[in-house]
């Protein structure tokens, strides 16, 4: 009855808490070192707790150490950041142990308190978190980051200490628009090349750091971030015959959402006479000088009726932004593949896009929507009048921009990336659609 009890406590252990492989044989010691049970060897090969045991120890194996690092030290709430969290939380629900490496944020992020209710220890960068890092004795390491160039300050010491890692790269920039710093390259070089695996949102943010480093990126897979735009809400379709309206939600910064191409556009007397209106939700560095830029190019809202640029700021219900556009309109001059875009097209708006990232992997260009050869004021003026042309059939190019990227995206992008880590350790794939 004594091991019995001693053995249910393991099983609760087991079945509540992140028990690792390296810990069950001094366990087993410690049982069989115990008050010795008459008739038996070894405590452990007593019947009747042999069968609990073994089943314990079949699923303890299935239990691996992961760290995620986020390398993001400008927002904890971008666009980057949402997979690494998401993921951090189901592989911690599959039984597994899990420890944060992030930012010590003033004011703290919400999101630590459910990490801390699930058993998800945060280590801070500003704290020796690293070497608490290393101290956990990891399977593998995650780095997610929100720039390629970012992570060599953990990369080589991954190396040298044996820790398998994987990169997670959300964005690869054009090298010209955004140089190649030689400073960093052999270090970001040795990173890339010695990972497990490198994921890209895009098969072209691949081909792009390729080209940056001068080298193959053989051991590379794709992942999907978790967009959160339910595909099953029917939002009604604002009539083009009321006007125009083209949103671009994006951050203010000209080298990376290009807005400064669209007063160049749309400063055109053409545009200028018809009723069109760009509403840009965001803010960001470039914002001022933005402001100046319509200003001077005549096109505020409080000046003319038609053909003009709105500045909104934040929106925080991303829904409010589809209820009164038809089309989202992204200049951009690097991507990765966008969230707002695969949320624009879920709810059936019509994208106009340039032909930089996963842009073109989503969309077929006078199909699914319209792509600019480049960005530039002149490629762009071209996709937006091919759009302006065809305003009459928006809805129903929507309604194929939305197939396309539910034809594109798995059921459970979260659930994809977990399954693609756990192989990387060498694990079965979890049960997601």
């Amino acid at each position: 009855e004594y091991l019995e009890e001693v053995v249910s406590v393991r099983k609760y252990i087991c079945e509540n808490f992140p028990l690792h492989p390296s810990q069950l044989p001094r366990m087993d010691h410690l049982l069989d070192k115990d008050y010795k049970v008459q008739g038996v060897n070894k405590n452990l090969e007593c019947p009747a707790v042999k069968t609990t045991l073994d089943a314990i120890a079949v699923r303890v194996r299935q239990n691996r150490r992961f760290t995620l690092i986020t390398t993001n030290t400008a927002s904890f709430d971008g666009g980057s950041e949402v997979l690494w969290r998401e993921s951090a939380k189901r592989l911690r629900s599959l039984g597994h142990d899990v420890v944060i490496l992030i930012k010590k944020w003033v004011p703290r992020p919400p999101f630590l308190n459910d990490f801390e209710r699930l058993g998800i220890k945060p280590y801070f960068k500003e704290e020796d978190g690293f070497e608490s890092v290393i101290g956990f004795k990891p399977d593998l390491v995650v780095v997610s980051m929100g720039d390629q160039d970012e992570g060599i300050e953990y990369y080589s010491e991954l190396r040298r200490r044996g820790i398998p890692y994987i990169i997670v790269n959300q964005l690869t920039k054009e090298p010209r628009f955004w140089p190649i710093r030689k400073d960093r390259k052999n270090k970001i070089r040795d990173g890339y090349t010695s990972a497990e695996k490198v994921f890209f949102t895009c098969e072209n943010n691949h081909r792009v750091m390729e080209q940056r480093l001068k080298c193959a990126l053989p051991r590379w897979a794709r992942h999907y971030n978790p967009c959160h735009t339910d595909p099953n809400a029917v939002l009604p379709f604002p009539p083009v015959s009321e006007g125009v309206s083209l949103a671009v939600p994006a951050k203010i910064l000209f080298v990376h959402k290009g807005q400064d191409l669209l007063v160049k556009v749309m400063e055109q007397k053409k545009w200028k006479s018809r009723d069109v209106t760009i509403n840009l939700y965001g803010v960001g560095e470039d914002e001022d000088c933005l402001k100046e830029m319509v200003k001077k190019a005549g096109l505020e809202k409080k000046f003319v009726f038609n053909g003009k640029i709105v500045f909104i700021g934040r929106e925080h219900e991303i829904s409010q932004i589809w209820l009164h556009n038809q089309a989202i309109l992204l200049p951009s001059r690097m991507e990765g593949l966008p969230l707002m875009l695969v949320s624009a097209m879920l709810s059936a708006r019509v994208p106009i896009v340039t032909a930089i990232g996963g842009h073109t992997e989503v969309i077929e260009d006078g199909v699914t929507g319209f792509i600019a050869s480049d960005p530039t004021p002149e490629a762009l003026d071209d996709a937006m009048e091919r759009a302006y042309q065809r305003r009459d059939e928006w809805e129903e190019i929507g309604q194929r921009a939305k197939q396309a990227v539910l034809n594109y995206l798995p059921q459970d992008p979260v659930g994809d990336a977990v399954n693609k880590i756990l192989e990387v350790v060498g694990l079965e794939t979890a049960d997601v659609a």
